[in-house]
């Protein structure tokens, strides 16, 4: 069975309590992440990232960044696209915002992982010291969505400079935790 996840950059729902000064004021629904996952019930879970500017062909409207089919058609077209692109059926869609991955990580009384490092990401508001943590939701959503996410060794500061593709890495941490 594969399954199309898709978060969606919405800060419409964020809970009152949550920093709201650390996602910015933005207005409309956009994916941000998108990772097809294909599982094997009992068995595993292999999950593949595609990229939010990954350049495609958007059927009916040439070539896009593939975030853009879901701004033009909404979920259908980006599955549309998704299924040309790579011709892996998506069985099912799931589409969850910023408040909903903190809801579920809550719900589950928070995701474990381990840092090698203190790691901090300033933007996202992002901060740990190093060792094993439970992460409550907003901080599991500052994790995954850190662009900036850099950790202290040898005394300083260092950016991890792999840019969306670390993230990539950090979102599908969280999803693996939550599984």
């Amino acid at each position: 069975m594969n399954v199309l996840v898709v978060g969606v950059d919405d800060r419409s729902a964020l809970p009152d309590d949550w920093d709201a000064r650390m996602y910015g004021v933005v207005a409309g629904r956009r994916t941000d992440v998108m990772i097809l996952a294909h599982l094997v019930p009992g068995e595993r879970i292999q999950m593949l990232s595609i990229p939010r500017d990954l350049k495609v062909n958007i059927p009916g409207h040439g070539t896009n960044r593939i975030n853009a089919s879901y701004v033009l058609g909404g979920p259908d077209l980006l599955v549309q696209t998704i299924q040309a692109e790579t011709g892996i059926p998506i069985h099912h869609y799931i589409e969850i915002d910023f408040a909903g991955v903190g809801a579920i990580v809550d719900s589950l009384g928070g995701v474990t992982l381990d840092f090698n490092y203190p790691a901090r990401d300033r933007t996202s508001g992002f901060s740990t010291e190093a060792g094993r943590h439970t992460l409550h939701g907003e901080q599991a959503v500052a994790y995954a969505r850190s662009r900036h996410y850099e950790i202290f060794k040898n005394g300083e500061w260092r950016s991890s400079a792999a840019g969306d593709i670390s993230r990539t890495g950090r979102q599908q941490e969280i999803l693996i935790a939550m599984f």
